[in-house]
């Protein structure tokens, strides 16, 4: 493959293209073409590429092929393999010995091959898995047929097959993947292992419950490293090679085995074991009196028969049995169970039966609400007692003698039960009178001190007797008396009743006279829309005070001292009603006179920075005359002119405020913000060029916020209105670019900058000229301050004006010259090599080893593969022959060194009939 074969080359190409076109030289000679091998290439094949190129006159003597991939080549008819997919435009380009340019391209398209790869699906690759291939492989075109080869003589055409090895061991699967509309293929090859399994078997008894069962491995145990697993059915494992377990419930146990070998290859066996039942003694019994039957409740499981012991000489063989003891005491109650299996249990419970004791007591009717008071006469043979009172009322006590106050008049049976410390118990009755109780109570109202108070008995009972005591010396004997008090204050009540049965009560309470309030308030007069303060002289004696304020234009208020703002100026009734907390209220009327209060207002305009703000007064008054102006610009500055005019320093927002003021020096404010709109910072920077290159200035303009409109004058009449546009000069020149930069409110600036266009070099390479093959000319180049020659092949140096030139074939060479303002032009010219077989032969040399003149040197005879040199001595002997001679006779016949002296060569071509005759001497120095 042939690689690009410089930027400097292509640079020559394009440029000399270039000017063919701008100055309509294209002519028909010469005519590029060229064919290629393969219809539809797949990527990574070779595609052989035909040149059909022609000219009419002259020769073609440049090929430069680009295969539009990065790679190029000068071969006439090259080989080219494509790393990538894709369509790709492949370009001829070809001159011919008159200068003469043309050049072709086409399209080609490099198929892709697929992309092949594949994975197995699972992680298990044991000899008795079936393994699943993932086929990853992929192509753009989505038309893939596939092959596998298994590795063990299997195969398949499935795009993701399952395979079952029959043996393990390690296999090589390969996959081909084939497209099927272009045709290309690639495989790829992977080896599987698949791994040996374990063989396995158990040996496991059934057993009863209490007991462990022993299992014993008895699997092949072929490998060394095998991880094994018990599973006892019941969420029990173990890990050991062989186990011994206890089931903790009986039942069919479903047992496995499972082994894991190093590989991951896992195999298992299972078998059943059965555990039985174990019988389990149990039952309840309480402890209990000797009055009561003792039952006894079995709670055995898995039982058929069953033995009591009660501990008093007596047995049963019934399940659920009741006992009655004699006396009390202690004893040791037995339960033996069994089942059919013969399996048995047993357990032992102690019982204890108690004494009963005796209940009794004694009590008096009494008055309803008076304290009762009970006469317990309970006894117990041994022990203590506990005791649980009912009274008959829904209440009770525990205490041994309580008292007790009933709140409602009836017969009551009174209740007492007596227990033991181990729950023995006996009851005894009593009926008891409980008297009515009258309940005196009353109401009264708080009342202002110009109000009597009025007494209402709500009291309770039949044949009640009054008696009142109002607590400022005055008493009655009415039902529900009213008084009349002096002063206000607090004054205690007590009322005392009492009926037939001599049972009485009595109720105290108090009544409150209230005092009234002094109201009072007071003000100053206001400016409309301002808050008026109003102060409250009112006070009460004691006690606390809430308010209700009337403004007179239909507001109100309940706040202590309140602010009200009118909207409206004039003269208004201001009331205050003030109520006490206890609802005693007096109030006050009061005048208040508004005045009215100018409106300020004013507009203004917005300007750029530099220019002057005009602010226009527009304030207003209903009623009187506005006498007073006061400006705050917002930026320290102010002034009491009506419509002022203000010059700020700089751009931003201000809050400008204006206060106006009536003769009753009602005062209105009004607060706006102007803006001084920002001016843009117009800058840009551009760099000078060469003719024929575009300017690219970059655009260093700024605002703070907001868009900016461009406008460029590039000082040769074009103009562009792009953020950063790119411009061409025609002539070579100092011209001055004026940018004007103009925000979006309107706001602009200009800056102005020269930028120097530079003309081209005037680069000569010097006339065509000729040399003899194998021999050197001296180009020699003007017009530039930096030379560089292409291509390099047979030069001595590129990058000098004068090189030496020795090329092997006629070479156009080309020339790149840069001035010092590394601007750049081209000039080209054809060296021709003449095959005129031009050699120049040494007459002497001295082959003594001293490595100096050693062999005998013919000038230019290596550039000839068919020259024919022979060497006579003087007597016309053969002493020496060779073609394609190297420079390499050290004067030596075959092997034998020749004497110094005269010898004569001819030399001869099979490709001229040119010949070269003349004589050598051979002189040692030894």
């Amino acid at each position: 493959m042939q690689k690009d074969k410089g930027p400097i080359q292509w640079r020559v190409i394009l440029f000399t293209l270039f000017i063919a076109i701008i100055c309509n030289e294209l002519v028909a000679d010469p005519t590029a073409a060229f064919s290629y091998s393969f219809p539809l290439p797949c990527q990574g094949e070779g595609i052989q590429f035909t040149n059909n190129s022609s000219t009419l006159s002259g020769t073609i003597v440049l090929i430069i092929w680009d295969f539009g991939d990065g790679n190029s080549s000068a071969v006439s008819s090259p080989t080219h393999i494509y790393e990538e997919s894709g369509n790709f435009t492949v370009k001829l380009t070809i001159q011919n010995s008159n200068g003469d340019f043309d050049m072709i391209s086409k399209t080609i398209s490099v198929n892709p091959i697929p992309q092949v790869n594949f994975q197995l699906t699972g992680t298990n690759q044991c000899e008795s898995v079936s393994q699943g291939f993932d086929n990853l492989s992929s192509v753009p075109s989505n038309d893939l047929t596939f092959e596998w080869d298994f590795g063990d003589g299997n195969t398949s055409t499935d795009v993701g097959p399952t395979h079952l090895y029959e043996n393990d061991g390690t296999y090589n699967v390969i996959l081909i993947a084939s497209s099927a509309s272009t045709g290309c293929e690639s495989s790829i090859s992977k080896q599987v292992i698949i791994n040996p399994e374990e063989s396995i078997d158990f040996l496991g008894s059934n057993a009863c419950l209490e007991n462990s069962i022993d299992f014993v491995n008895e699997s092949s145990k072929e490998a060394t490293d095998v991880e094994w697993l018990w599973d006892f059915d019941d969420g029990n494992i173990s890990t050991t090679e062989d186990a011994s377990y206890s089931y903790s419930s009986p039942g069919a146990y479903n047992v496995t085995l499972q082994a894991t070998t190093d590989k991951g290859c896992i195999t298992s066996a299972s078998k059943w074991v059965n555990v039985f039942e174990q019988p389990v003694a149990a039952f309840e019994v309480g402890n209990g009196c000797s009055d009561v039957d003792a039952n006894f409740i079995n709670e055995s499981q898995y039982s058929d028969n069953f033995t009591w012991y009660f501990g008093d000489g007596n047995i049963s063989h019934i399940e659920n049995p009741t006992h009655h003891y004699d006396a009390f005491g202690t004893y040791d109650v037995a339960l033996v169970s069994t089942n059919s299996d013969g399996c048995s249990d047993s357990t032992v419970k102690t019982l204890s039966i108690y004494p009963v004791p005796t209940a009794g007591f004694t009590v008096e009717s009494v008055c309803q609400g008076s304290l009762t008071s009970f006469n317990n006469t309970s006894q117990i043979s041994s022990g203590t007692i506990s005791y649980q009172w009912d009274f008959g009322d829904g209440q009770g006590a525990i205490q041994s003698n309580p008292q007790h106050t009933y709140s409602s008049k009836g017969t009551y049976l009174v209740k007492l039960k007596v227990k033991s410390e181990h729950g023995c118990s006996s009851v005894h009755e009593e009926t008891l009178t409980v008297y009515e109780q009258p309940a005196a109570d009353f109401l009264v109202a708080d009342v202002c001190a110009d109000s009597s108070a009025e007494f209402v008995s709500s009291s309770i009972g039949s044949g009640i007797v009054y008696e009142w005591s109002f607590g400022d010396g005055e008493s009655s004997s009415e039902s529900n008396p009213t008084h009349e008090y002096g002063a206000s204050g607090t004054y205690p009540v007590r009322l005392k009743i009492q009926n037939e049965n001599g049972c009485w009560d009595v109720h105290n309470d108090q009544v409150i006279i209230k005092p009234l309030p002094n109201v009072d308030f007071s003000f100053s007069s206001n400016c409309d829309t301002i808050t008026v303060p109003f102060k409250n002289l009112s006070f009460i004696s004691s006690g606390g005070l809430s308010y209700n304020w009337s403004f007179g234009d239909g507001n109100t208020s309940s706040e202590l001292e309140p602010y009200h703002r009118y909207e409206a100026h004039g003269t208004y009734q201001v009331k205050l009603n003030a109520v006490s907390d206890g609802g005693c209220s007096s109030q006050k009327i009061r005048e208040i006179d508004i005045y009215a209060r100018p409106v300020a207002d004013f507009s203004i305009n917005v300007v750029c920075d530099g220019e002057p703000t005009i602010f226009n007064n527009a304030s207003s008054i209903e009623a009187g005359s506005i006498v007073r102006y006061l400006w705050d610009f917002g930026d320290g500055s102010n002034s009491i002119v009506a419509d002022p005019e203000k010059q700020y320093l700089n751009s931003g927002d201000y809050k400008v405020s204006l206060s106006v003021f009536s003769e009753e020096e009602c005062e209105s404010k009004i607060v706006k913000t102007t803006r001084v709109l920002e001016i843009p910072i117009a800058n840009f920077t551009v760099d000078d060029v060469c003719l024929g290159l575009p300017i690219t200035p970059v655009n260093l303009s700024s605002i703070s916020s907001g868009d900016l409109q461009f406008h460029w004058d590039f000082g040769d009449g074009t103009i562009s209105e792009s953020i950063s546009p790119e411009h061409s000069y025609t002539s070579p020149g100092v011209y001055t670019i004026t940018l004007s930069v103009i925000s979006s409110p309107g706001c602009m600036d200009q800056i102005k900058k020269d930028v120097r266009v530079y003309a081209k070099p005037v680069v000569v390479a010097g006339s065509d000229t000729s040399a003899s093959l194998g021999f050197s000319v001296q180009l020699s180049a003007t017009g530039a301050l930096n030379y560089l020659w292409y291509p390099v092949h047979g030069l001595n140096n590129s990058s000098i004006p004068n090189p030496l030139a020795t090329p092997d074939s006629t070479t156009t060479y080309f020339l790149e010259g840069t001035d010092q303002y590394g601007c750049k032009s081209l000039d080209s010219l054809i060296l021709t090599v003449v095959n005129d077989f031009k050699l120049l032969a040494s007459n002497v040399f001295t082959p003594d080893g001293n490595g100096q003149n050693d062999t005998w040197v013919v000038e230019n005879v290596e550039s000839f593969g068919s020259v024919h040199v022979r060497v006579y001595d003087r007597y016309g002997t053969l002493v020496f022959q060779d073609h394609a001679y190297q420079n390499d006779w050290y004067g030596v016949s075959g092997k034998d060194i020749l004497p110094d002296g005269t010898y004569y060569y001819l030399i001869t071509f099979s490709d001229s009939s040119k010949s070269y005759k003349g004589a050598v001497t051979i002189l040692r120095n030894k």
